[in-house]
């Protein structure tokens, strides 16, 4: 899960980057938009700092202890209210994970959807 938390930052930010020609611009050697740019570049490299630490630090341990509340037990049904409430547990898990991902990807999203005309700052 915190490969795909921190790997989606990194993919919607290329994203955001591609739809803002900010990419074409790089590779074409115009860097009209250094702010933005830099902006951009910060988020994907945070991002795949994080998510490639994140990541191996669970390959080093073996699993993700904190995850194991939210799974089904051997012999455990589905809702049991005794265990893991699972699928409730899992989902509500899934919501917050998404409502965070939300939350610190929105200003880059809004510096990223106002228009390239002039070069910001």
């Amino acid at each position: 899960t915190d490969l795909v938390g921190c790997g989606s930052f990194v993919a919607a930010t290329l994203a955001l980057s591609y739809k803002n020609g900010i990419l074409d611009n790089v590779i074409s050697g115009s860097f009209s938009h250094p702010k933005l740019l830099l902006v951009n570049l910060g988020v994907m490299l945070w991002g795949s700092r994080l998510a490639s630490y994140l990541f191996l630090r669970v390959l080093s341990v073996g699993e993700d202890k904190r995850l194991n509340k939210f799974f089904r037990k051997p012999g455990e049904g589905y809702l049991d209210i005794n265990g893991s409430i699972f699928p409730l547990r899992l989902s509500i898990f899934w919501i917050i994970q998404a409502t965070w991902g939300v939350l610190c990807m929105l200003p880059v999203t809004l510096l990223n959807a106002t228009p390239l005309t002039n070069p910001i700052g």
